[in-house]
């Protein structure tokens, strides 16, 4: 009987390789396609239109709408996502039925990319050119994530072409919006897309992330006194009131994170939470001293720290900062809490998704899976906090290059994904 179950073992692993070699030329070419459509946040149909025809040629059954602030509202967490302008920017979700009684899996990924800033920084001077050279793939949104939802659609192909049998559900869901806040996955929620567990496709280098910290925006005004530059004594610039507020803040980020109890998920990071100011405006003359200043920036929310507790700390500070100094005191900064918001979500490193996905880890590539924390906010909170639905995040790529002038993606990074998530759906969907 034994020589049997490991009989069965040795097909379905000869079946699954031959389908992924056999895959792999069309899964870079297919990548390099949809880095080459332009998907900045706003603008996703024309990438999900491209996505949606794989996923019926494939068998798929496939669900593609427009997401609207009416089915959203409703929503406990409507408030936390951006919700404007929705406009013709569709979901799209494909879903292969199982055969049995396995346990079904979401692969969540988004194709909404960030703007790609100066174009001629560029590799080709073009950053949609999925340009590939020495192992790489260039082009925005390469690593940030398409390579991840990617590698789980041509997991799921693989699978596919094998012939194996899959009992439990798989859902590819294709969403928008993920970079200003996460309507899209919010959608597939209100929409009713659930499953017993999800994998969140992010940029983690291959590490298995259960937990993710959170963050939430942050605008802070700052007023001082106008007066020319040359009695500039006579005034009060909002420049250098704000640099003394900058300095304790800096501060405050390293007494604060030096409180914490941190979970070892999270001892790679030299700043766990980091506190970063992302735009700075003030003044509206050169040789006038600058009366106003407007800065925003990014908070760095704990593992189970609401975000009211996180914010009131960070205004605490900024009021406890303002005491101490007499203009301030007088005249105390205003802050504004703006745009999307993520919590901190988790779940236990030892649970059975995280499990099985560590074991088809391990046994593909032949290494020892690492085990982190993601330092950023992504859609895991909203499957894990608001979708009851067990989540890691796990996915080719470096954050370090998301977001990033010439970001890339490794082929061979994006390769192996595809095939640890083959071997996680058969384990996960062939079991209940």
């Amino acid at each position: 009987m034994q020589l049997e179950f490991f009989g069965v073992i040795i097909m379905y692993r000869k079946k699954l390789q031959l389908a992924l070699k056999e895959l792999e030329n069309e899964a870079i070419a297919t990548l390099q396609k949809a880095v080459q459509i332009p998907s900045i946040t706003g603008e996703e149909e024309n990438v999900q239109r491209f996505l949606e025809g794989i996923l019926k040629d494939m068998g798929l059954e496939t669900d593609l709408w427009y997401p609207n602030t009416a089915e959203l509202k409703e929503h406990p967490a409507f408030d936390l996502v951006n919700h404007e302008n929705l406009g013709k920017r569709p979901n799209l979700v494909g879903r292969l039925r199982g055969t049995g009684k396995g346990k079904s899996l979401i692969l969540n990924g988004h194709v909404d990319v960030v703007d790609p800033g100066t174009e001629t920084h560029w590799v080709q001077k073009n950053p949609w050119s999925g340009l590939i050279e020495d192992g790489k793939l260039y082009g925005r949104g390469a690593c940030d994530m398409k390579s991840g939802l990617l590698a789980g659609i041509f997991a799921v192909k693989a699978l596919i072409k094998s012939g194996l049998p899959i009992n439990g559900d798989i859902l590819l869901e294709s969403v928008i919006s993920e970079e200003d806040g996460g309507c899209g996955t919010l959608a597939c929620l209100a929409r009713g897309y659930t499953a017993a567990g999800a994998v969140v496709m992010e940029p983690t280098k291959m590490s298995l992330m259960p937990a993710q910290l959170g963050a939430t925006s942050f605008r802070l005004t700052v007023t001082g006194l106008a007066t020319h530059g040359c009695v500039r004594y006579q005034g009060v610039s909002a420049i250098e009131k704000f640099s003394f507020l900058h300095q304790g803040i800096i501060e405050w980020e390293k007494a604060r994170e030096e409180k914490i109890d941190w979970s070892q998920l999270f001892s790679g990071y030299p700043i766990k939470a980091p506190i970063s100011i992302g735009t700075i405006q003030a003044g509206n003359w050169d040789s006038t001293v600058a009366e106003k200043l407007t800065a925003e920036g990014r908070l760095g929310v704990f593992l189970n720290q609401s975000l009211k507790d996180a914010r009131n700390s960070f205004e605490d500070m900024i009021a406890d900062l303002s005491a101490q100094d007499p203009w301030l005191a007088e005249n105390p900064p205003k802050i504004e809490w703006f745009q999307a918001a993520w919590e901190p979500a988790a779940i236990d490193p030892d649970h059975p998704l995280v499990m099985s996905l560590k074991k088809s880890y391990e046994t593909t590539l032949g290494r020892q899976a690492v085990l982190e924390g993601a330092p950023y906010g992504s859609d895991m909170r909203l499957l894990t906090i608001y979708g009851n639905i067990p989540t890691v995040i796990f996915g080719p790529g470096d954050v370090a290059n998301a977001h990033f002038t010439n970001e890339f993606v490794l082929i061979k990074e994006y390769l192996d994904t595809i095939a640890v998530l083959a071997d996680l759906i058969y384990d996960w969907c062939n079991n209940q």
